[in-house]
């Protein structure tokens, strides 16, 4: 019996170590002139980040690309994340600034208690020293939601370390589930969660692939590799989608050559 028990766990083993509890979460996002999707993954193993959009081409702004960046950090190197390029497998590494990268100082104002989809939030309006103001709903209906805000926090579009320390000596807590504000080109921008759920995933998500290559170009760092657009200027903007265009852009279906 003791034999086949320890046969029985060599067997498993190795099927447990490629696999552990963890949390998957999806924010969707969207303003007037793009829209897009963002996934996060928690485990021991680390956290993972992977942002679909479509944006205006730079180039024609009738038309539009779109844009998918991947974005890990690991348990045993939790200052480094990792931004990969799927489409010329090749990695860049980056100083992780989830919770330094964002010095600002925020005035919160409570709105009062608002339903979100399930969930009792919290609405409150977080106003910055330039008085650009950001509405967001959070709720402590969620388990662990302290463990959740952490991990969404490695997004710039989801969370700030500023804002959440504001939050906080407003005495409001929780996870945000939704988000609104000012985009770079004063559009209003939409952050909104649509699912929370807890599953196993494989470790090999929080990992480089084998075949993947290091490289020293210059994407962006942010969420997944995404850039925080309202801190850039027009030029910085327009530089950075040309990048992305050429390294994971999907041309617009029936993009031709013809008018």
């Amino acid at each position: 019996m003791k034999k086949r028990t320890i046969l029985l766990w060599a067997t498993l083993f190795p099927v447990i170590a490629m696999a552990q509890q963890g949390i998957h979460y999806t924010y969707k996002f969207s303003s007037e002139k793009s829209s897009g999707i963002m996934n996060g993954y928690y485990s021991e193993a680390g956290t993972r980040s992977e942002m679909e959009a479509t944006a205006p081409n730079p180039k024609d702004p009738k038309q539009s690309i779109s844009i998918k960046s991947v974005g890990i950090t690991m348990k045993d190197k939790p200052d480094v994340r990792y931004v990969l390029d799927e489409k010329n497998k090749s990695y860049t590494e980056y100083k992780n600034t989830a919770h330094t990268g964002n010095k600002e100082t925020y005035t919160v104002k409570i709105v009062g208690d608002e339903k979100v989809g399930s969930y009792n939030c919290k609405h409150v309006q977080l106003t910055d020293s330039k008085g650009k103001v950001t509405e967001e709903w959070v709720t402590k209906d969620v388990a662990d939601y302290e463990k959740l805000k952490e991990i969404a926090s490695t997004s710039e579009y989801v969370d700030s370390d500023g804002m959440s320390k504001a939050l906080k000596a407003a005495g409001v807590e929780g996870m945000m589930v939704k988000m609104k504000n000012a985009g770079a080109r004063g559009e209003t921008v939409t952050v909104e969660l649509v699912l929370l759920e807890r599953k196993v995933l494989d470790v090999s998500l929080f990992k480089i692939p084998a075949d993947y290559k290091k490289t020293e170009t210059p994407v962006m760092p942010g969420a997944g590799g995404m850039p925080d657009f309202s801190k850039m200027t027009p030029e910085e903007q327009k530089q950075w989608l040309e990048q992305m265009k050429k390294q994971y852009s999907t041309p617009p279906s029936g993009s031709g050559g013809g008018n």
